[in-house]
């Protein structure tokens, strides 16, 4: 059995990209343009590469630019489902879209290109210790304002820091997990405000262990517009087999 059966891919792609300034205003930050494609087309590939054929897409600011771009994902080796709604966060628009999502997810911030060895590794990784999944690299002052974790010698995650301040914590959340769909169901509390990775605090409130996967290959971020010009100004981005 592929690793990827009854297994689906769901995307925030939902946000306002206020960091972007005035070019946020226009496009879709998920939508920009790098290398000829949008930035959301690079995660569409590597899911399809890492044998992902099914995409749910939470969509609300200029969902428009994304819709009828990938329309309904055939061109792309894909079936693209789109949830529309006003999202107040991320783990709201997952939640929202609960009814859609398989009992297992790929989860990804729509503003991070990746390879999809990494997608192969976590779903792997979660598959064999039945356990949640998140992608994290060294902090190294990077400047990702994304949950940051510490974690034991077996990558089993004993913090995890929601407020997003770097350096607090040796590791930072990339923005691509594997997540057990249940755990979401069980522990909601109605609270649906907050970053999707909320729910790795809800499990380790109930003594449920999850795990880190460390991301070693090459990624890119784009949350403000430096972001986005310095990264146009690099070699065109290697689509992974």
């Amino acid at each position: 059995m592929d690793q990827f059966d009854n297994i689906c891919a769901f995307v925030a792609a939902g946000g306002k990209g206020t960091r972007l300034g005035a070019l946020g205003k226009q496009t879709q930050k998920c939508m920009l343009e790098l290398w000829g494609k949008p930035l959301l087309y690079y995660s569409i590939i590597a899911l399809r590469n890492a044998g992902c054929n099914r995409v749910v897409i939470a969509v609300n600011y200029l969902s428009e630019q994304i819709i009828d771009y990938f329309k309904d994902g055939r061109d792309f080796g894909i079936e693209v489902t789109y949830i529309k709604d006003e999202f107040a966060s991320t783990y709201d628009a997952l939640y929202k879209s609960i009814e859609s999502l398989s009992p297992r997810i790929v989860y990804i911030h729509a503003n991070i290109l990746f390879h999809s060895s990494l997608l192969n590794q976590m779903i792997s990784t979660g598959n064999q210790f039945d356990k949640n999944v998140i992608a994290v690299i060294p902090n190294n002052s990077i400047d990702i304002k994304h949950a940051q974790v510490s974690f034991d010698n077996d990558r089993v995650i004993s913090e995890i820091d929601l407020s997003e301040c770097n350096n607090k914590h040796p590791y930072t959340f990339l923005g691509v997990a594997y997540y057990k769909k249940q755990d979401f169901i069980v522990h909601y509390n109605g609270d649906s405000s907050g970053m999707v990775e909320k729910v790795i605090q809800q499990l380790l409130q109930a003594d449920i262990q999850s795990l880190a996967y460390i991301y070693h290959g090459d990624w890119r971020h784009i949350e403000t517009e430096n972001d986005y010009q310095k990264i146009r100004k690099e070699a065109k981005w290697k689509v992974e087999a």
